[in-house]
């Protein structure tokens, strides 16, 4: 009995492990998700995020090599809902040493149901060498 509670703890922390999350409950009684990386949002606005990642796609189409300290993206957004999207803010974040920089902020707006737009932006990658990014929601409103 004790080796399979032992083993059920074991199993249920690489589950967390893998997901790089755990919600816990703050002093003010708020439930907050922490990171592996040591950032935290409220469950509420992960929730909230995790909600609009099932009905919105936006994918790095093309990423051209550096010039002059700029890199030129092309992302599409597509739109998966039955509602019209009214506008969204995505951040691209760069990997920096051993952290992600914000780089460029790229708003979405007025995006129909089940359309898709295509967006080309020219983002500065001064002192970054590599090509490891992230795209994170900042807000949005349907």
């Amino acid at each position: 009995m004790r080796r399979i509670a032992i083993g059920l703890f074991c199993l249920f922390s690489l589950g967390v492990a893998a997901l790089g999350e755990e919600v816990v409950t703050n002093s003010s009684g708020e439930e907050i998700v922490l990171y592996n990386t040591g950032r935290w949002i409220t469950k509420e606005r992960a929730d909230k995020i995790k909600a609009f990642e099932d009905k919105v796609d936006i994918e790095i189409l093309k990423m051209n090599k550096k010039s002059n300290q700029y890199r030129t993206m092309t992302f599409k957004v597509t739109n998966r809902s039955m509602e019209d999207l009214t506008y969204a803010a995505f951040g691209v974040k760069f990997r920096f040493g051993e952290e992600y920089s914000l780089r460029k902020l790229i708003s979405v707006n007025n995006l129909k149901a089940g359309e898709s737009v295509e967006i080309q932006r020219q983002i500065s990658v001064q002192d970054i060498e590599g090509r490891d990014t992230k795209i994170e929601v900042i807000d949005y409103s349907f």
